[in-house]
């Protein structure tokens, strides 16, 4: 949403430099600002800044997609490694181990993704 209806208008078909600046910038302050969590509107800008750059440089929205599921996967990674001492009652004690076999496959695809970016890029 944030980039099809914020980022792309922004930028335009042949941005220039100014124009991508203030086209991540805005989609990324309403990317933070969405999310309603005032405690974590700096990281959440960030990641909204980068998701934005990520697209705007592949010209993909793929990469972005799978960056965010990536994101969001990470502390489901960190509660199933943690075990039950750390983990909160979830109605079943554990998370289960599909999510986050999931949650790993998508940190794997995301930076596979990035790589083949890298790579065709070079």
């Amino acid at each position: 949403m944030f980039i099809g209806d914020i980022l792309a208008p922004f930028a335009g078909k042949r941005p220039s430099r100014n124009r991508v600046v203030a086209a991540v910038l805005l989609q990324a302050a309403a990317f933070a600002a969405f999310h309603l969590l005032p405690e974590r509107i700096p990281q959440t800008f960030m990641l909204g800044a980068l998701l934005g750059w990520m697209t705007l440089a592949t010209g993909s929205l793929l990469p972005a997609i799978v960056a965010h599921a990536a994101h969001n996967a990470m502390p489901l990674i960190f509660l199933g490694l943690a075990g039950n001492s750390w983990v909160p009652d979830l109605g079943g004690g554990n998370v289960p181990s599909a999510i986050v076999i999931s949650a790993v496959a998508a940190v794997v695809v995301g930076l596979a993704i990035i790589r083949q970016s890298r790579t065709r890029r070079a």
